[in-house]
């Protein structure tokens, strides 16, 4: 039986709190999820037992994950886990960290192919951690999914993510945006690809300064990929299929105008919970309809 120390989960989490205040608005409920995934023990857990005393391997790890978490690094690396869509996701430092706004993107699309009839094809460009693809095809086991990646690291996280959760309706492919995609059509396609300007002071605030830079920088003021794939998207759709694609709070005048020029139509904004423009869509439809 390990030894114990004279510290209580009670007292270790609110001296780590404490400490977290000065990095995190989040403090408090850092201190728990680092201390839950130590034990292996449910949050509710350590609400039922206040005053069980920390043993002291379990001490050792916890300093350890606190050392990381005081030098930036961010829980979801710390843990190895974040969860998205009720669903608990693996993540690496070869990806980004599914955040809850990305599930306005998810949300859009499942309205979007609720009234179609036939089977569904999606593309997801740029999947990372897989978390797009995964909770739509959780949502749907008869989606035909393809979600690309130019990482080979990312596209074997996001594999492992459908493999845990259940979804083997995914195909997964490696290449930059289309190159690896092949000749069809899709009713949908997705994404959540870079949008930061270089030099953007976000970068070195929060999480980011940990995350895959190549996953979050575009040229031409963040928007050089968002015109990348707006202009090949409607060679990929089906007249009558749509393009959604998430990006910066203040981007969403710019999109809106990159899918004019290329031709789609019913071009929306759509905010997410706290009224930011999160996520722009558009309509191709084939010029001699």
């Amino acid at each position: 039986m390990a030894e114990a120390s004279s510290i209580t989960h009670q007292q270790w989490l609110k001296q780590s709190a404490t400490e977290f205040n000065s990095l995190s608005g989040t403090a408090s409920l850092d201190a728990r999820v680092l201390l839950s995934h130590c034990l292996d023990k449910p949050l509710s857990y350590l609400l039922a037992w206040p005053d069980r005393v920390i043993s002291s391997s379990d001490l050792v790890q916890l300093d350890s994950f606190k050392a990381r978490r005081l030098a930036g690094e961010p829980i979801a690396y710390i843990t190895g886990f974040r969860e998205f869509w009720s669903m608990n996701f693996k993540v690496t430092s070869d990806v980004l960290i599914p955040r809850p706004e990305t599930e306005i993107l998810v949300e859009w699309a499942l309205q979007n192919i609720s009234s179609l009839k036939h089977d569904v094809k999606i593309l997801e460009l740029g999947t990372g951690s897989g978390a797009i693809a995964v909770a739509l095809a959780s949502e749907n086991p008869n989606l035909h999914i393809t979600a690309t990646d130019i990482s080979a690291n990312a596209l074997d996280i996001a594999s492992e993510n459908a493999l845990s959760n259940h979804c083997p309706n995914i195909k997964f492919s490696q290449g930059s945006w289309f190159d690896c995609v092949s000749k069809v059509s899709f009713d949908l396609i997705l994404s959540n690809p870079p949008y930061v300007a270089p030099g953007d002071p976000h970068l070195s605030e929060g999480d980011l300064p940990y995350e895959p830079m190549g996953a979050l920088v575009a040229s031409d003021n963040g928007l050089s990929d968002i015109q990348n794939l707006l202009l090949n998207a409607k060679n990929f759709l089906f007249s009558g299929g749509w393009v959604g694609i998430e990006h910066g709070y203040n981007q969403g005048e710019s999109v809106r105008e990159i899918m004019q020029v290329n031709g789609y139509h019913q071009i929306c904004t759509i905010q997410d919970l706290a009224d930011i423009d999160r996520i722009t869509v558009g309509q191709w439809r084939d010029n001699n309809e």
